[in-house]
């Protein structure tokens, strides 16, 4: 799409009509494949000098389109897509309770969600495989995928294979989302690469404590011992640990909850409408001047 529009754009951007580009996550990345930037790179460094305004999620995606544009297009940063705060607000523990009854659960039951697409990249059968080493410790684990992808067929499979049909369940696609993470314990993803990482953010708003697989989005939202627990893509002993940990220390979940709904301000929707508002203004203002 950032490759259709900006060259069909090219006759009227002649005329004073300004491109401006939100990349949601650039593929090439640090410790990205190298096929990836044999393949993106060139071409997004080819499109900067049809681009007037890029405009990026994250830090490290803002210091690579800096050194990319070499002045050929304004570089610019906004905090992500923007967390609804009022949505994602907590609960009480008798609305968590009262939505967990609701949703066939119980107040005992540990529940960790994981809400995204299941494809390849968002490598949820890593969850699946730490569940697999969880249960015995911690029998009231429940984990919750929230939404559809290519990948269900395939991780439905691993969790019979491995004999969690009591411990993990599909949910499909969640259109009210926030009933989910109001009634979690723990929110997880697992993803190899993220822009920002929404689900992350919406979880932190709710007062959850997240584990996140390092990448540049999740690093951007994900305090090490603070809002959560950062572990390496495939480290699934290493995500079971953190699992168990805030099982058993339940000051610890909560006082990670609070901090991620403290951080997650940043990223509130009020502050990157406003941003953008800021950016997009400021480019009318240039086209009306040239007309």
């Amino acid at each position: 799409g950032s490759v259709i529009g900006r060259l069909a754009a090219k006759t009227t951007r002649k005329k004073g009509t300004k491109v401006l580009y939100t990349a949601h996550g650039f593929h090439f990345w640090k410790g990205a494949p190298l096929q990836n930037w044999l393949l993106y790179y060139p071409v997004e460094r080819w499109l900067v000098q049809y681009t007037d305004a890029l405009i990026t999620i994250n830090g490290e995606d803002y210091e690579r389109a800096d050194r990319l544009s070499k002045e050929k297009a304004a570089v610019h940063y906004v905090p992500g897509m923007g967390v609804d705060m009022k949505r994602f607000a907590p609960v009480d523990d008798k609305e968590k309770d009262r939505l967990r009854k609701a949703y066939g659960f119980t107040t005992q039951d540990f529940i960790v969600l994981c809400a995204g697409e299941l494809n390849d990249n968002k490598n949820q059968g890593m969850l699946i495989k730490a569940c697999a080493q969880v249960y015995r410790n911690i029998p009231q684990v429940k984990i919750v995928f929230a939404g559809e992808g290519t990948s269900r067929s395939s991780y439905e499979k691993l969790v019979c294979q491995l004999n969690l049909e009591e411990h993990v369940q599909f949910a499909g696609f969640c259109k009210h989302i926030e009933d989910w993470m109001h009634m979690s314990d723990v929110c997880v993803s697992t993803s190899l690469r993220e822009g920002l990482g929404m689900n992350l953010l919406e979880a932190m708003s709710a007062e959850k404590p997240v584990i996140a697989t390092e990448n540049r989005g999740h690093c951007e939202l994900v305090k090490h011992g603070v809002n959560g627990f950062l572990v390496k893509p495939h480290d699934v002993n290493g995500l079971a640990v953190y699992l168990q940990q805030l099982y058993h220390k339940k000051d610890q979940l909560h006082l990670m909850g609070k901090a991620g709904r403290s951080m997650a301000h940043a990223f509130a929707q009020e502050q990157t409408v406003s941003a953008m508002e800021e950016i997009y203004t400021t480019y009318m203002d240039q086209k009306e001047k040239v007309m």
